[in-house]
């Protein structure tokens, strides 16, 4: 009986560890990047002063540099996509509304958030280290509810680029939770690893995007 009664106790142990382990790498991957989008009505008000909250809602960009700040991830966690095929048909839209497809087997593709700080501070650092637009991995804007207008999507992905010098060109739009199908969470970058498409979540230090960028490139005979 005393070991039966030592096993459950140490099987209790081991669960108590598991689930807090998890509840860690959760808690990492939440400071370190943003969710995907979440629906909101045209009623819906800021829950608070929390300035991702109000950018989330406010149809118009705003400086989040300064939000949020976390000690970006420095080590190598890049993981396979659970969708293979998914990232071979992304489909977004152009500045000008066409529908293209783009294949993360192709380019690494970078998805960020308007009004997500992480990506805002991922972005100004890839300028900083990128010298021509063809080093940028292709860019794909989300976070927008359905019905989002494409226009204004637009309108704030160009001030952002104004705001900070951004030298990145033609970058992509994916309105609504469509995003789901390729990603979750930002930012996200997709990247060729042999035959597979991996990725890597949050922010990260440049050697880690840089890392994975190359490794993509390479991939693709770039």
């Amino acid at each position: 009986m005393k070991t039966h009664h030592k096993f459950l106790t140490t099987l209790r142990h081991k669960r108590i560890q598991t689930i807090s382990l998890v509840g860690t790498l959760l808690v990492a991957l939440a400071l370190t990047g943003c969710q995907t989008v979440q629906q909101t009505t045209s009623n819906s008000k800021p829950a608070s002063v929390n300035p991702v909250t109000v950018a989330r809602q406010t149809p118009q960009f705003t400086n989040l540099l300064d939000v949020d700040l976390v000690q970006p991830i420095s080590t190598w966690d890049a993981k396979p996509v659970p969708n293979q095929a998914a990232e071979s048909a992304i489909r977004v839209q152009t500045e000008s509304g066409q529908w293209v497809t783009l294949n993360a087997k192709q380019h690494p593709i970078l998805f960020v958030a308007y009004w997500c700080p992480h990506c805002q501070r991922t972005l100004v650092l890839m300028n900083q280290h990128f010298h021509s637009p063809n080093d940028w991995p292709t860019i794909v804007y989300v976070g927008y509810a359905n019905g989002f207008p494409l226009s204004s999507a637009v309108k704030i992905a160009d001030e952002e680029k104004e705001t900070f010098h951004l030298s990145f060109t033609k970058p992509y739009f994916l309105i609504g939770t469509a995003e789901k199908k390729y990603i979750d969470g930002f930012p996200f970058l997709a990247f060729a690893d042999g035959k597979q498409v991996d990725f890597i979540v949050g922010e990260h230090t440049w050697p880690m995007w840089e890392k994975a960028i190359l490794m993509g490139d390479a991939n693709t005979g770039k």
